[in-house]
């Protein structure tokens, strides 16, 4: 007896153990595209990888960085990943279009990022009034900036939008060819805080989800079809992403982050990834399931600024929080 019981003890721990071969699930590769290249946001994919909380679940990651959010979905409707990262904003305009049918099953990153800087003190989105913003081609800024000027009771045409190639943004605006110009934090901003010191320059912030921004920066989603054939695989997969997410948020120290961004992005700075991953966690509010008012003032913002003109199939039906 005494023996069947300690054999029984034994059998019991070790399913316990993080990747047991008792407890596993059957083996995955969760092909995930990214929204963008490497940036400290996606700090803690290559955190869960060193702390083997992917192996721990039998999963075997494969992360693709692309040049942005279309470039994710257009992988995914396509059926070569299994997961993408996108924002909100291009996730509903996508589905209008029917460019894609699918939901989204995780929040990354729940607070929009896109802002502005300027080399004077920017204390509300009055303080615009007069001054030229300056944003690249192909920025929805032209279209949302106004939106949120009019809801703040200010005149939109006092505040010219000027659009520039990426590659000559940054520069013209310390050439002061434009008073203001778009950022995101995190994102570009520590970089051009960098350029900024190096020209003896001072830079202030103004985060535009201050004056009534609405949207989900990074969201997670995945095919209709896939997460109907194989829900207990997207499950796996999320809890193991919420897991490194959460724990590199609590854990992780600076050199740890330093250390993993580097190894993806050799010729940065380190101590400016450091900082983008702590303009990351300062932003973060709810992180994890998707918030359906989010979606619809999200949605209604992009109706009346003539993004989406397209019908939205039901905000309920594009979502999934069961994971």
């Amino acid at each position: 007896m005494r023996g069947r019981l300690w054999s029984f003890c034994l059998l019991v721990a070790a399913m316990s153990l993080p990747g047991s071969a008792f407890a596993a699930d059957p083996p995955i590769t969760a092909r995930i595209a990214m929204n963008f290249t490497w940036q400290s946001t996606f700090a803690p994919l290559l955190y869960g990888e060193e702390k083997g909380y992917f192996k721990a679940a039998n999963i075997t990651t494969d992360i693709l960085p692309t040049q942005g959010g279309d470039q994710s979905m257009q992988l995914l409707a396509a059926g070569k990943v299994d997961y993408a990262f996108t924002d909100g904003d291009s996730f509903l305009n996508a589905t209008s279009k029917r460019k894609l049918d699918a939901v989204a099953v995780y929040v990354w990153l729940d607070t929009p990022t896109t802002d502005l800087a300027a080399t004077t003190p920017l204390p509300s989105l009055t303080a615009l009034s007069g001054k030229s913003v300056g944003t690249t081609t192909f920025s929805t800024i032209a279209l949302l900036l106004p939106y949120l000027l009019q809801r703040n009771g200010i005149d939109p045409t006092a505040v010219p939008i000027r659009k520039a190639d990426f590659s000559v943004l940054y520069p013209g605006f310390f050439r002061d060819e434009f008073d203001t110009v778009e950022v995101h934090a995190p994102g570009s901003w520590q970089a051009l805080l960098v350029q900024a010191k190096k020209q003896g320059k001072e830079l202030s912030l103004l985060r535009l989800a201050d004056f009534g921004l609405t949207s989900y920066d990074k969201l997670l989603i995945v095919n209709r079809a896939f997460i109907k054939s194989s829900p207990e695989d997207v499950k796996r997969v999320v809890t193991a992403l919420d897991k490194a997410r959460a724990d590199a948020v609590a854990r992780a120290s600076d050199s740890e982050i330093g250390a993993q961004m580097k190894s993806v992005m050799q010729q940065a700075d380190e101590a400016t990834l450091v900082a983008d991953w702590h303009d990351y966690k300062s932003v973060i509010k709810r992180p994890g399931p998707i918030d359906p008012k989010v979606l619809i003032e999200s949605a209604e913002r992009l109706r009346e600024t003539k993004i989406i003109t397209d019908p939205l199939p039901p905000i309920d039906t594009l979502y999934q929080n069961q994971m």
